[in-house]
């Protein structure tokens, strides 16, 4: 059962029925229809005539009737199951008509009184019966089945089981079956009380089972219109009405049959006048009569009662409503007593109810004398209602601004029904509103962006306060073209001039980068000039407006970054880690010199092979090949870390240890397009590893000879267990269980802190511990212990802790022997600055503070008694072994070397270390002296790498900064300007004088946004979004930016081809790919007669050609097609020209992607690239796009009217000026808007409103919470929400957002209002 057949239907409060139970209902109903019409043509059978028409005088059902009752049935059986769908909807449709028409024709025949033969076509006439012939339909009959054939188009019309069939189809179905089943009863009960209509006439009756079949059939239209149609309603339901008609109907028909029943079973006329019979009479009929009314009074006081429980929690409903309303609300007599106050007011003002309720208005009212109250009152009694402002006076005696609506309601009794609101942040926000327009016309000084007007037949122009700044001109210069010429730099004016000219010319718009010379300080300054020239009737250029503005820091910018990636070039071979790139079949595609020395492979060769045939790797230790790491990468979308122990064959069959890792390569749109791998030779660390493991095995041996005892703590499950050796220390039986608190309490009690404080420390951060401390057996004697602890890490937490104990009790008592005969060396050395050590035989004697503290030991029992080599790093073991030998043999003193120590911790530092021979405690031994130089050696190295770094972070974030920036901070200041320009348009209408300025501004700011999205365009940082495009109106929208890149020596012919189908494609990835062609052509031409041509057309590929090319593909096409005539490319060139990072031009002239990202773009719309080139020939770039059909996103024209809307919008934007224009706009489009400031404003403000939220308008960054969390948010709670985002960042911010997924709605800031109008739209109709 679907959920649409168990869903009740509440819009004619039926408590059991269901949609289920009328379709039962219409199953069963027509069902018997087609029962009784199969009956009736069985009734021509012999012997089964009973079935035909109940009684042998009876006039049988005519076959036609038969049929045209068995098409109705299936109609409607089949209705009710499941929806006529296709051509079986039309042929039932059809068949449904035709017994209208059939029954139209019968009723025909009878007024005009002629027999038009449809019968005797398809039944031959069987015989008489009164006089009356047999097997033909009667003219009732006709006229019930253009009834019953009406309803049954109609229902076949309808949506069947609508849960709201209130529809007027549905109604009429519904009343037209009860007509039909009216007619089949009326007729029934005729035969029924023994006089059959028309029966002795010339016309022919309608049978009895035809009745009963139309009684059936009218039941199934009834049903089947479903249990919101009018009829229906009217016995259906809990109302009052359905209850009595329920009751009543049954009865009234029983009367109506009663009559007919008792003829049937009429008693002799002694017992119907017998006074008995009479009185058993009147007492059946009274308890009828009683019962009915009892029954009556029940539903009318169960109605009334429901009623009123109704009323009353109506009543309570709205009272509620009052009470946590958003506003404060008051009920106020004549008097200005408060007779009623919500919660709302109650925390407005700091008073409780109790309070409020004794107080009066002048109580409350800070400003306003008792004189103005009482005169605005009576304002309110004559005029019925007010709305104005007021201020009101808290407990706390600050007073708050609020806004006032009351109504004066005389009919209950003169009270006043007040809504008062907080409008405490709305004037606030007026405020700070006012002071964002001021910094708006302080941010245009601040851009430095000047507005001129040219009147070009008077060669006269007026300028803006900003541009004469740029300028460096006063108010007496000569605002001329000449004057204009004389601010150009010598070297560009004759550029400019023809330039100006040429615009002119061809119709065209001022659009160029420039330099000029400021007129009072002769400073060079860069600039921008954009301009809209407006042309008269014959095309002659009466006016031009525009702005210019100072871009030198940009164009420095751009300077800077054409450096920045000539030297990424030369670092990527400077670099000392070998780099490998591979495209996404796992082909090298790149190497550095790095990468060739150590893999043996030159990148001649190695270039387009498998990155294994190159970089052959195994596992040192099993010897078994390594993972392909490219297949880790696209396995995992992220960055993999070589395995340890990794080994790499080299060509000529060397081995090195490396360590490296592998990264993704993505693209623009963030897909994985290759991997870049980067390694090191780590041959000599990895030697150090194997040595310090087998030190460490060493050890483990050395600690069992010892009788050094070892412990862990598995700090999840709190288990500790120690080993034999450690039990036997602590004399603990080894059968006992051991618990943290146990260990602990064998510490003598003073020192307990100490070492909880060092097994914490090593569970919080992994701080590792070495401690001598007292302690007391289990057996009660007093030893000293070595406890050592360090800690295993997982994901930054320690997960386990493990160490050693060591009885050092002998060493103790010994200690303190010594301690005796060293106090007077100790008190000469202990305290000195310079660290000193003393060793013999390889063991450390003695260290003074300065030693301990350079060693990072807690004391010097931490050192003393430990092996010097220990704490020396073991790549200078050797070196400092041959230096005590020379000691040793020579007895000199050695000189100061630099090496390596290491702390207790294992950190290494530098240090300067010098040595000589004494003699300590009656035997030889070496005093070394030494020096910490850790911290010189590092400022040292941290400044080298600093440079490194400060030079690869310039030359890699120059674009990012560039292009992000230009697209956030002047998008949204663009965003802010065009809103306010376009709202100041439509508020002063067409013929404002000031309308043209706003015009010009609104202008200059789409212009602008046009440029910035063109840059972004160049910079690759275009964000992806689909839509419907003609291809000639893309390619139009850059022409010019072309023009600029080519430069004067190449030119440019635009061949647009006619009727141009539509593709569906990124405007901006399809700029971006012309672009790349456009500049790999210019780079291809020389000489002066260079010529790019540029053509679209519509082409459709058939199996023919698609053969004769492997490239090509079947299908309708729209072809751009860029051809130059430039030097051309060889075979192999060509098959190469898509290879990432491959390219022909010279080092730091291109970076070889261009191409490759331009296939890529083509290949992701759908479509496909073929090239024709050859060595002299130039070359032709043949690019197909695959036709759409669809206009579901074609670009909103200019002159499109707004689409409006109702809905209530929530808007998040964290800048203001975008934040208002954007709810302006929208509030002039006629939804109700929500503005908030961010994404916790607006979670707060979607759970405090109360009615329904349409469309989440959010911007994608955003302080605290960005666009895509503020939507999982509000989707988990309402996941009916629409969400449009919107930004103006550039594409690689929003893409690492998660924003731009397939079906995601965007808009790109700044935009018109018509865009902005298109863009809510859609995302809500979506």
């Amino acid at each position: 059962m679907t959920s649409e057949a168990r869903q009740d239907v509440p819009s004619i409060g039926v408590a059991q029925v269901t949609v289920q139970q009328f379709r039962t209902t219409v199953t069963l109903a027509s069902a018997a229809t087609a029962i009784v019409a199969v009956a009736g043509l069985l009734g021509y059978v012999p012997g089964l005539r009973i079935l035909g028409s109940v009684r042998s005088d009876y006039i049988p059902m005519a076959p036609s009737t038969a049929g045209c009752f068995v098409i109705l049935a299936l109609a409607l059986f089949f209705h009710a199951r499941k929806p006529w769908q296709g051509t079986s909807r039309l042929v039932i449709l059809v068949l449904v008509l035709l017994v209208t028409v059939f029954g139209l024709l019968e009723v025909v025949e009878l007024f005009v009184g002629r027999d038009i033969g449809v019968e005797d076509r398809l039944v031959p006439e069987i015989g008489t019966l009164g006089g009356i012939p047999i097997g033909r339909m009667s003219p009732v009959t006709g006229a019930t089945f253009i009834v019953a054939g009406l309803g049954t188009l109609l229902l076949l019309l309808l949506r069947p089981w609508s849960p709201r069939p209130a529809q007027r189809l549905g109604h009429w179905a519904s009343s037209l079956g009860t007509l039909t089943l009216l007619s089949g009863a009326t007729v029934l009960l005729a035969y029924l009380y023994g006089t059959p209509l028309m029966y002795g006439s010339t016309t022919v009756p309608m049978a009895a089972t035809t009745a009963v079949a139309f009684m059936f059939l009218g039941a199934a239209l009834v049903a089947a219109a479903g249990p919101g149609s009018l009829p229906t309603r009217l016995v259906v339901g809990d109302s009052t009405s359905a209850r009595l008609s329920r009751v009543f109907l049954p009865l009234t028909v029983a009367l109506v049959l009663l009559p007919s029943v008792l003829s049937r079973f009429e008693p002799a006329s002694s017992v119907r006048n017998h006074p008995l019979f009479l009185a058993v009479l009147a007492i059946v009929v009274g308890m009828i009569t009683v019962l009915v009314v009892t029954h009556m009074a029940h539903a009318i006081g169960k109605s009334l009662d429901e009623a009123n429980r109704m009323l009353r929690e109506s009543e309570e409903w709205h009272r509620n409503i009052m009470e946590k309303a958003m506003v404060g609300f008051w009920l106020v007599d004549l008097q200005g007593r408060v007779l009623e106050v919500n919660e709302t007011y109650c925390r407005m003002s700091g008073y409780s109810a109790q309070e409020l309720l004794a107080m009066r208005i002048p109580d409350l009212e800070a400003v306003e004398s008792a004189e103005r109250i009482v005169a605005r009152t009576q304002e309110i009694v004559a005029q019925g209602q007010q709305r104005f402002e007021g201020r009101h006076r808290r407990k706390d005696g600050s007073i708050f601004p609020v806004e006032v609506s009351a109504q004066f309601h005389p009919d209950r009794g003169g009270i006043f029904v007040v809504f008062l609101q907080d409008i405490t942040e709305r004037k606030q926000a007026a405020e700070a509103r006012q002071e964002s327009e001021n910094s708006l016309r302080e941010a245009q000084k601040i851009a430095r962006v000047g507005s001129y007007a040219l009147d070009i037949p008077g060669d006269a122009w007026r300028s803006s306060e900003v541009l004469d700044d740029v300028f460096g001109i006063g108010a007496d210069f000569p605002r001329t073209t000449a004057g204009w010429l004389r601010i150009v730099h010598p070297e560009d004016r004759q550029q400019m001039r023809s330039y100006l000219v040429e615009v002119f010319a061809t119709h065209g718009q001022f659009n160029r980068a420039y330099r000029i010379v400021r007129v009072n300080d002769g400073v060079e300054r860069w600039v921008l000039g954009l301009g809209r020239v407006e042309y008269g009737a014959a095309g002659v250029p009466l006016r031009m407006v525009g702005t210019i503005q100072d871009i030198t820091e940009r164009k420095l910018a751009t300077e800077q970054l054409r450096l920045s990636e000539e030297n990424l070039a030369i670092t990527l071979q400077s670099i000392g880690e070998a780099v490998i790139a591979t495209d996404a079949a796992g082909l090298i595609t790149r190497m550095n010199a790095a990468a060739e020395r150590l893999t043996g492979w030159p990148l001649a060769d190695a270039t387009g092979r498998p990155l294994l045939d190159v970089f052959c790797s195994i596992n040192a230790e099993t010897r078994v090949p390594s993972i392909n790491p490219v297949q880790l990468v696209f396995e995992r979308e992220t960055r993999v870390e070589l395995a340890n122990h990794t080994s790499l064959l080299t060509r000529d069959g060397n081995e090195f240890q490396i360590a490296g890792s592998t990264a993704p390569i993505r693209d623009s749109a963030g897909q994985m397009v290759g991997v870049v791998l980067v390694f090191n030779d780590v041959s000599e660390e990895f030697l150090v590893r194997k040595a310090l493991a087998d030190s460490a095995a060493l050890l483990e041996r050395t600690g069992a000879i010892a009788k050094i005892g070892g412990w862990e703590l598995d700090v999840r499950t709190n288990e500790l267990i120690w080993s034999q050796e450690t039990r036997r220390i602590h004399e603990v039986d080894p059968s006992e269980a051991l618990t943290v608190e146990r260990a602990i309490n064998f510490y003598e009690p003073e020192t307990r802190p100490i070492i909880q404080a060092a097994v914490q420390a090593a569970i919080d951060s992994g701080t590792p511990f070495d401690l001598e401390l007292p302690l007391v057996t289990a057996k009660g004697r007093s030893i000293w212990v070595r406890a050592q602890g360090s800690a295993v890490m997982e994901n930054g937490r320690a997960i386990e802790l493990h160490g050693a104990f060591q009885d050092v009790t002998a060493r103790k008592q010994a200690e303190d022997a010594l301690h005796e005969s060293e106090e007077r060396f100790r008190t000469l050395v202990e305290w000195s600055p310079q660290p000193l050590i003393v060793h013999r035989d390889g063991i450390l004697n003695y260290v003074n503070l300065a030693a301990v503290s350079l060693f990072g030991a807690a004391s010097a029992q931490a050192l003393v008694g430990r092996p010097l080599f220990d704490r020396i790093q073991p790549d200078f073991h050797d070196i400092v072994r041959a230096r005590l030998k020379n000691l040793t043999d020579r007895g000199d003193k050695l000189p100061k070397i630099e090496m390596k120590l290491l702390k207790i911790d294992g950190t290494a530092i530098d240090v300067e270390s010098e040595a000589t021979s004494i003699d300590y405690d009656g035997a030889p031994a070496v005093l070394g002296a030494v020096t910490d130089i850790t911290e010189r050696k590092r400022a040292a190295e941290e400044r080298t790498a600093l440079q490194a770094q400060l030079a690869q972070s310039q030359k890699l974030e120059s674009l990012g900064l560039l292009a992000g920036g230009v697209a956030h901070d002047f998008n949204n200041m663009l965003a802010a300007i065009l809103g306010y320009a376009e709202l100041t348009a439509l508020k002063l209408g067409t013929e404002h004088t000031v309308s043209p300025y706003v015009e010009a501004i609104r202008s200059a700011a789409q212009r602008s946004a046009d440029l910035t999205r063109q840059l972004l365009v160049f910079a690759r940082e275009q964000v992806i979004a689909p839509q419907t495009l003609i291809l000639n109106d893309t390619i139009g929208s850059i022409l010019t930016l072309l023009r600029r890149l080519l430069g004067e020596n190449v030119k440019l012919v635009w061949m647009p081809g006619t009727a141009l189908w539509h593709i569906e494609a990124d405007q901006m990835q399809v700029d971006q790919v012309l672009t790349n062609l456009v500049l790999n052509a210019r780079d291809a031409m020389t000489g002066s007669d260079a010529v790019l041509e540029v053509s679209t057309s519509n082409v459709t590929l058939d199996a023919v050609s698609v053969a004769s090319n492997p490239v090509l593909q079947v299908g309708d096409f729209v072809e751009l097609r860029v051809r130059d005539n430039g030097c051309g490319m060889d075979a192999q060139t060509l098959a190469r020209i898509f290879e990432p990072f491959f390219t022909t031009k010279a080092q730091g002239k291109g970076t070889g992607l261009g191409l490759s990202t331009a296939y890529g773009i083509v290949e992701k719309h759908g479509g496909f690239v073929d090239v024709e080139s050859a060595p002299g020939a130039g070359t032709t770039f043949h690019l197909y796009f695959p036709r759409t059909s669809t206009l579901e996103h074609e670009i909103p024209k200019p002159d499109k009217p707004l689409r409006h809307g109702t809905e209530t919008i929530l808007l998040a934007e964290d800048e203001e000026g975008v934040r208002e224009s954007a709810a302006e706009m929208l509030r002039i489009l006629g939804y109700t808007v929500l503005p908030t400031r961010d994404g916790p404003e607006a979670i707060a403000l979607a759970a405090s409103h109360t009615a329904p939220i349409h469309l989440l308008l959010t911007d994608v960054i955003m302080p605290g919470m960005n666009g895509a969390q503020l939507r999982d948010a509000l989707l988990a709670r309402s996941p009916t929400l629409k969400v449009l985002f919107m930004s103006g960042y550039a594409g690689s911010v929003i893409s690492s957002q998660g924003v731009l997924a397939p079906g995601t709605h965007f808009i790109q800031k700044p935009c018109t209002m018509q865009a902005l109008a298109e863009a809510v739209r859609q995302a809500l109709d979506d």
